[in-house]
């Protein structure tokens, strides 16, 4: 075990302070019931070791608990605060408006940092940011902080934090959507760049107007500046930002790729993060329909070639799973009670019937798909609506050669 003088990786020295994460949902997360004892010992907030000291179990189990509870992000580092003058309480905290409460500390916790936070820091990305990232994460920040989204809601003081918060992201948007404005405010800030490295502009630079190397900065302006990145990159809202546009990212190119099962389970969890982002929600039931479409052509391929090696019933077996992937597919269920209908027995023609008549469902037009039901309703000895569909298909396509045939066979049965 540690002395208690060393500090705990992945903890911090036991003077340090440990808090609830904010916006955690304890009744999403598997805790436990240690991790939930160890969760009510520590409160809103507690050192290490008044933890450990209020914990009726081992050290090193109690570390260890803790240790679990941060890689699950129910647990942050967090600083001592001073406690109010004269037991002062800040009333925004209690006010009763239309928010969550996480909603609401998360805007508290973000306007103590924006006058001090970068333009970069304010829409969550790296100064090396090209135009795109930028332009995504001002779309995200934007429908987050946009004050329509509140519309006829109960805000109290915090509608003031929320358009000053949307300003601010605005603010940030217009400088670096702007080469010109983004140029002159990195060059305003050399301490957001690497000591004594050139700018790496990524909205590019012409032969006319080279990039320059930014103004030197001394080693502690620049231990400072990462210090404070440092600091921004740990506060929830950035960290979540940058998070979401990474799974968002990433989820697009492996889509790009084909790679549709990888760009699920990312977009999935982007979800998770914030599950009330619709167009998140939209991306991925589009991906899912994309996902569902691509297993219904693989499975039709399967079974067309199952079917011309003779091995009917498999082949029934790959156009009915490709029919219930997708039941708006007239070709899917066309095939499947095709299929059906030549394996025969009461069964199959049961289920040839309906898949056959949802195919006319599909494309009325389309007299290939009525004389396919005509065949199954003169199977199942149903001759006048065998007749009918026959009627109509000779109608849509009077060339159609089976169709004659077949009504003909019924107007003269002998």
């Amino acid at each position: 075990m540690n002395a208690p003088s060393e500090p705990i990786v992945g903890l911090g020295a036991r003077t340090d302070y440990l808090a609830l994460a904010p916006g955690a949902k304890l009744d999403q997360i598997t805790l436990i019931a240690e991790e939930r004892f160890v969760l009510a010992a520590m409160g809103r907030a507690a050192t290490i070791e008044e933890i450990v000291a209020r914990v009726d179990l081992p050290e090193s189990k109690t570390i260890s608990l803790l240790l679990g509870l941060r890689a699950k992000g129910v647990v942050v580092p967090a600083k001592a605060a001073a406690p109010p003058p004269s037991g002062a309480v800040n009333a925004s905290t209690l006010e009763e408006v239309d928010l969550e409460a996480d909603r609401k500390a998360e805007i508290l916790a973000l306007e103590g940092l924006i006058d001090s936070a970068t333009h970069y820091d304010i829409l969550g990305v790296a100064p090396t940011a090209g135009p795109d990232e930028i332009r995504r994460a001002y779309h995200e920040a934007s429908r987050r902080y946009h004050p329509d989204r509140y519309f006829q809601k109960n805000l109290g003081s915090f509608r003031a934090r929320i358009e000053r918060l949307f300003r601010r992201v605005t603010e940030a948007n217009s400088v670096l959507s702007s080469a010109e404005r983004r140029m002159a405010y990195d060059r305003a800030h050399p301490e957001l760049f690497d000591f004594g490295r050139a700018t790496p502009m990524p909205y590019g630079s012409t032969p006319a107007t080279p990039a320059r190397p930014m103004p030197a900065t001394d080693p502690e302006s620049a231990r400072r500046a990462e210090e404070r990145r440092s600091r921004l990159a740990r506060h929830p809202y950035f960290a979540r930002g940058r998070q979401l546009r990474d799974l968002s990212k990433d989820a697009k190119e492996a889509a790009g790729k084909g790679d549709l099962t990888r760009a699920l389970s990312l977009l999935s969890q982007a979800v998770q993060l914030e599950p009330d982002n619709q167009e998140l929600r939209e991306e991925l039931a589009g991906l899912r329909r994309r996902q569902d479409l691509a297993r219904v052509r693989e499975e039709l391929a399967r079974g067309a070639e199952l079917e011309a090696k003779g091995e009917l019933e498999k082949a029934a077996v790959q156009y009915q799973l490709a029919a219930a992937a997708d039941p708006r597919n007239a070709e899917a269920a066309s095939k499947a009670a095709a299929v059906l209908l030549r394996l025969g027995g009461d069964p199959n023609l049961k289920e040839a019937k309906a898949l056959a008549q949802r195919a006319v469902e599909l494309l009325p037009r389309s007299a290939n798909h009525r004389v396919l039901l005509a065949k199954v309703l003169l199977q199942a000895d149903m001759k006048k609506l065998a007749r009918r569909e026959l009627e109509e298909a000779v109608r849509l396509d009077p060339e159609n050669s089976e169709a004659r045939a077949l009504l003909k066979k019924l107007k003269w049965p002998f």
